[in-house]
């Protein structure tokens, strides 16, 4: 092995500038412990009203039968947790397919424009729609195709120009019109 040490490059952007946003994940947490908050209550008043209708039912009955508390309310207490997991499995499953639509809805409107892009037409503008949480990235793509469009702008123009010149001459600004085009900044 040699002494050598190979420095690596720092990439430019790091990847929490464009995927971490902190009024999303507040939003989400707000929106969890809500949700969290009102799942907990409404198990809580089933449990309780479940409860106590059984407790009063055993103690308004002909004859008493439990000999334990806990035989009186497992039989209800394991339906009850059952029907609680399973309304909050098929919610979970509803928020995921909403979410999911959201996302696909606003990658198809982004596919769909990057074709249009694709074919030559630049006049195309990204707009989030209510709701989307992609704003920086429409933003991100209406720069640069905006900066596209007035490299090629600024080409086309440098091309009118080429067409009358000589042949040593117009070497030089096809070079020059080939420098402008590239997309740095």
């Amino acid at each position: 092995m040699s002494g050598n040490i190979v420095a690596v490059p720092r990439p430019r952007y790091r990847r929490r500038h464009y995927f971490v946003q902190k009024r999303l994940q507040g939003a989400f947490v707000a929106r969890f412990i809500f949700g969290v908050l009102a799942a907990a209550a409404a198990a809580g008043g089933a449990v309780y009203v479940s409860v106590g209708s059984a407790i009063e039912q055993e103690m308004y009955s002909a004859h008493f039968s439990v000999a334990r508390t806990g035989e009186l309310l497992r039989a209800n207490l394991i339906g009850l947790n059952l029907a609680v997991a399973i309304i909050l499995m098929l919610l979970a499953v509803l928020v995921m397919i909403r979410t999911l639509r959201r996302c696909t809805m606003a990658f198809t409107r982004l596919r769909a424009g990057l074709e249009r892009v694709a074919t030559g037409d630049l006049s195309i503008r990204f707009g989030p729609k209510a709701g989307d949480r992609l704003e920086d990235l429409f933003e991100e793509l209406n720069h640069t195709i905006a900066h596209i469009h007035g490299k090629v702008h600024a080409a086309q123009l440098a091309m009118k120009d080429v067409i009358g010149m000589g042949q040593p001459e117009r070497a030089a600004a096809l070079r020059q019109v080939a420098s402008e085009l590239r997309l740095e900044p």
